[in-house]
């Protein structure tokens, strides 16, 4: 992986199966840090770096803790038959990524359907770039509030401490955001579908159905 033969800029990607997109794709937009080399990855990965403190990572089990709660209350309020990725997959992830950039929950509709396109493999390159046009827009607002009045947030750290232009922070705010919601809650979904499929699985942790429940301190832990 550290051979500088091998690259992860989009302009020199090469897809090796039908149905990849035809010509050149264009260089990876500002704070996208999946299509980047070093030295500019370096750069924004060792700025980022500094802020996932012992401190905040400490905070932010406390509070995934609580919410998973609330979320596994919720749905037991709600009854059988409830959607998991409605009640439970998406709100968490949303909710955490929220509380560690300093974005409000309330706004979720506005970047939410961005964030979803912009991960999705079956929309057209126009779509994709609106959707990230679209985010791009949402984000420059709390940069330009972080900016006035830095916050106790990673959004607020990075612009009171770092070199990262409107334009950087922008872009990696919307990176981190759209990064932090799918692909959580995609690994939620699917890691529970692989638990209530493995009947092997419910067999050792003592359940005989599937279905979802809190587990005892007697039960397997997932």
């Amino acid at each position: 992986m550290g051979d500088s033969r091998f690259s992860s800029r989009y302009e020199l990607l090469h897809y090796p199966f039908p149905g990849g997109p035809e010509g050149p794709l264009p260089s990876a937009p500002v704070g996208d840090m999946t299509g980047l080399d070093a030295p500019e990855h370096t750069r924004f990965r060792r700025i980022l770096t500094g802020k996932f403190t012992v401190r905040r990572m400490r905070q932010l089990s406390d509070r995934v803790a609580e919410i998973t709660e609330e979320r596994l209350d919720a749905m037991e309020r709600g009854g059988p038959g409830v959607d998991l990725v409605e009640a439970f997959a998406r709100p968490l992830p949303a909710l955490m990524i929220c509380e560690l950039l300093g974005v409000p929950y309330a706004d979720r509709e506005r970047f939410q359907g961005h964030a979803h396109t912009i991960m999705s493999m079956d929309v057209t390159p126009e779509d994709r770039y609106a959707a990230f046009v679209g985010l791009q827009e949402y984000m420059a607002e709390p940069v330009a509030a972080k900016r006035a009045a830095p916050s106790d947030d990673l959004l607020g750290d990075l612009a009171r401490d770092s070199d990262l232009t409107d334009e950087e922070l922008v872009g990696i705010g919307g990176f981190l955001l759209a990064a932090g919601l799918d692909t959580t809650a995609n690994m939620i979904a699917h890691g529970t579908f692989a638990l209530l499929t493995d009947q092997p699985r419910q067999t050792r942790c003592g359940r005989t159905r599937t279905s979802l429940r809190r587990p005892s301190r007697s039960s397997c832990a997932i």
